[in-house]
């Protein structure tokens, strides 16, 4: 088998490799809030996946904040029975691929574009509205929402009903379109709702909002911009997260 630990060391910091005796990897060591701040940011995190024998997200860019959200996962949930939800994802996510063959096995994927359950590669595909779902209380123990939020997501809304299925201690992993300074959309239109990439002012009434519904950040928020990574429909912009966890 080919050693992949320095490939990974060189592009993720304070990475570290260990092979379990079925032979998949464990990653360690991300910040838990962070800006993408580079091509090369993404670039090297679409090299770490292949190095790590794992499939790559479609969209480059997406392989940043995927990445990181598995890094924290693995981090916190390493317990492979953890019931980990994916909260407006789609068929073509990798998150819970990456999951699923590193070993976890309740894995439930949920998008309101879904119109059937569906059961594949080990992820459970369902139909349903992130800020009202069937789940019982306290039932995951960590959920991600990649780049889904600023479309149109009620952000109270949110934050009550992934606490309401999050158990305490749990973690949520929160991605996002984003520029530090204000950028004008337009009458641009994508699922049906205005587009809308989110400021460091959004992002902070966001964080503000979090605690009331019994969350903290694990880490203090980054937000400074520098290079316009993104490029979607004429506008060009980034891509933030934050990890929180439920107190």
């Amino acid at each position: 088998m080919r050693d992949l630990k320095p490939i990974a060391k060189k592009h993720i910091p304070g990475f570290s490799l260990k092979k379990s005796a079925f032979g998949y990897f464990r990653f360690y060591n991300v910040h838990c809030s962070d800006v993408l701040v580079s091509a090369r940011q993404y670039k090297d995190s679409v090299r770490s996946t292949l190095a790590a024998a794992l499939p790559v997200h479609p969209d480059a860019p997406k392989n940043w904040d995927s990445l990181a959200a598995l890094l924290i996962f693995l981090k916190y949930c390493r317990n492979k029975s953890a019931r980990i939800l994916d909260a407006g994802g789609e068929y073509y996510s990798v998150l819970l691929l990456q999951l699923s063959l590193l070993g976890y096995k309740n894995l439930v994927c949920i998008n309101l574009s879904f119109t059937e359950n569906v059961v594949e590669r080990g992820i459970f595909f369902q139909p349903g509205d992130l800020t009202n779902t069937t789940y019982q209380d306290g039932y995951f123990n960590a959920i991600a929402c990649l780049s889904v939020i600023e479309h149109g997501v009620e952000i109270h809304g949110y934050f009550k009903e992934m606490s309401r299925i999050l158990k305490k201690g749990g973690i949520l992993f929160t991605s996002a379109d984003y520029w530090d300074k204000h950028i004008d959309a337009g009458d641009r239109k994508l699922y049906g709702v205005p587009v809308r990439i989110f400021d460091s002012e959004d992002v902070l009434q966001i964080v503000q909002i979090a605690p009331h519904y019994g969350f903290k950040l694990i880490e203090p928020l980054h937000l400074k911009c520098a290079e316009r990574v993104v490029n979607c429909d004429g506008l060009v912009y980034t891509f933030i997260y934050f990890a929180l966890r439920k107190i």
